[in-house]
């Protein structure tokens, strides 16, 4: 339970905080279970950037840029990783067929 000036922060929060602080979570998540297993977890992550602003989006793939497998779902035509590092691999799937881009 989160609490903000004494209040259970679920109950006041907007959904963009509610969103930020499970996205958080999961990565501190991922960190401590990369640090105890000594191997980085597979991230799997469907749509997480969706309702956070450009700053905090940026903040978020700052932190998570050095992991050797990420999957990610975008709505269409966004386009996070492809101006930040040419390793990435990156898959369209339309009318249930998948291509490489």
């Amino acid at each position: 339970m989160f609490i903000q000036d004494e209040r259970d922060f679920i109950s006041t929060a907007s959904t963009g905080q509610i969103r930020l602080t499970a996205i958080v979570m999961k990565l501190v998540q991922s960190v401590l279970y990369g640090n105890l297993m000594k191997n980085r977890p597979i991230l799997l992550l469907d749509d997480v950037l969706l309702e956070l602003d450009i700053s905090k989006r940026e903040r978020f793939l700052e932190n998570i840029y050095d992991y050797d497998q990420a999957f990610f779902t975008f709505l269409p035509k966004e386009s996070y990783f492809k101006e930040k590092n040419t390793d990435n691999i990156t898959f369209k799937v339309s009318d249930g067929v998948l291509e490489s881009i």
